[in-house]
Order: structure tokens, then sequence, then C-alpha cells
């Protein structure tokens, strides 16, 4: 059901990555992600306010997901995108490994108790820091009409 949904909603939010910046969606994106973890912590109480939840979360994470793909593509230097580019996917996947396992600490912690699950992402809402930094950045260096990416020294 989820995949069905993003198949549909995918491309109204390419057309908002269009019109209001990819930056911009990204980030109301990943702020709804987190605030939705902790909504679906609360209202989260049987099989009827998961699949509502789950759609909601669909939709936002879509928002998160393509905002965050565009993102890469508008900020980084045209120059050195590849290295740029991978040097993100590194440290991600490096974040991914280390936050993968505290989740599943955190989870025998809590004796798997799946709604703190939800808790657990919502810790992710320090990431708005450095995205707010970047966002401030974005702005400073032209926003969306006339950003350009500062290259890097050789």
């Amino acid at each position: 059901m989820t995949m069905a949904i993003s198949l549909v909603i995918l491309a109204p939010i390419g057309w908002l990555c269009d019109r209001f910046s990819a930056l911009k969606v990204g980030m109301f994106g990943f702020m709804g992600m987190q605030t939705l973890s902790v909504i679906s912590f609360f209202f989260i109480h049987d099989k009827k306010t998961m699949i509502i939840m789950a759609v909601l979360s669909t939709i936002i994470s879509c928002a998160w997901g393509l905002g965050s793909s565009a993102i890469n593509m508008a900020i980084f230097p045209h120059g050195k995108f590849g290295q740029f580019f991978a040097a993100t996917n590194i440290f991600g996947c490096g974040i991914s490994i280390l936050g993968n396992s505290l989740a599943g600490t955190f989870m025998d912690a809590v004796h798997h108790n799946y709604r703190m699950a939800y808790l657990w992402q919502a810790i992710g809402a320090l990431a708005l820091i450095p995205l707010f930094l970047v966002y401030r950045d974005w702005k400073r260096f032209g926003g969306p009409d006339h950003y350009e990416p500062p290259e890097p020294p050789e």
C-alpha cells in the first residue's frame, strides 16, 4: 500500500521541489517525519491507527526522500559533485550502521516495545541543527534563484 502511495505522490512532490526548492521541501518533510514519530507514539493503539500513521508517514517520507536527493544536486559544487556525493554516502552509511546498532540495543533495553521505535526515530530531530545551518548558508550564497555552490580549493 505504501509503495502505491509513493508512486502517486512522488510526481506532485517533485513539482513542489521545483516550485519551492528541494531544500525547503526536504526540510519540511524531515520536520514532519520527526513530528509524526512523536504523534505515532501516542496515537497508534491498533491496526487501524497504524495504517493511518503509515499512510501519513509515507507521504511525509516521500517529501524528505525526494527533497534530500535533489538537495545534493543543488548544493554541492558542480566540479566536485562526485567527491562530495561519495563522501555523503560514506558518512551516511556509517551513521546508518551506528544508528541501527544503537536502535537494536535500545529495543532490547525496552524489551521489544515497538511503540518505543517512534521515540527512537524522534531523536533524529537533532539532525535539524545541521540542516538549518545548511539552509542558512544556502540562503547566504544566493538561495533558490542565485545560489552558486562555493568551489573548494584545489
